[in-house]
């Protein structure tokens, strides 16, 4: 119960028919994000990526109910809920038995997904703080080692690695990414409110 509060959203997966405006929605409940890789430079492609709308034509027409034949469509997902704490995954490994990808993928500790909500309304301005990354060390998935860096709830950053842990930065988090250690994943949350 606890996991499902804190970690918990929902992704909206929606099919609109291009002829008649008629929708087709799939709700699913999420714990974290995975985004592919190929073809972006930072989280904010990657998440841009997984939320973009595709048009089903041609061989991959649409058959809608409503028009009772196959038509064009878009599909396209939204995020319906979104969660208190983001886990992002980074599909580093290519494939089952690809390599690493290696190249630099940008991340900032600001991440706003208001651009991804179904009801703008709801939720209009979803923002995360980065508050954790996990790191790895190595050339494939069969080798290697992880580590992470921390933000505790004074806003101090910590290398956690093995049992050695030690002060770091957001500098230092931020600045993983250029170095052949890779972030495999990071983790945002939503700021705390506190009412007077």
């Amino acid at each position: 119960m606890v996991m499902r509060e804190t970690f918990g959203g929902a992704l909206l997966s929606q099919v609109k028919c291009l002829v008649c405006k008629g929708e087709s929605n799939k709700t699913d409940e999420i714990m974290d994000l995975s985004l592919d890789l190929l073809g972006t430079s930072s989280v904010g492609d990657a998440l841009t990526c997984f939320f973009k709308p595709e048009v089903l034509e041609g061989a991959n027409k649409y058959s809608c109910e409503r028009c009772k034949k196959l038509t064009s469509a878009r599909k396209q997902m939204f995020i319906l809920k979104a969660p208190k704490v983001l886990v992002i995954q980074l599909k580093r490994f290519d494939g089952i038995h690809g390599g690493k990808i290696n190249r630099n993928i940008e991340f900032k500790e600001g991440l706003v997904l208001s651009d991804f909500m179904y009801d703008k309304n709801q939720d209009p301005q979803p923002v995360y703080n980065l508050f954790g990354s996990i790191v790895h060390s190595g050339f494939s998935q069969d080798s290697g080692h992880y580590y992470a860096y921390v933000k505790d709830a004074t806003g101090r950053w910590y290398c956690c690695n093995d049992s050695h842990v030690s002060l770091s930065n957001s500098q230092d988090v931020l600045t993983e990414k250029l170095n052949l250690p890779t972030p495999m994943g990071m983790a945002y949350q939503v700021p705390h409110v506190v009412s007077l």
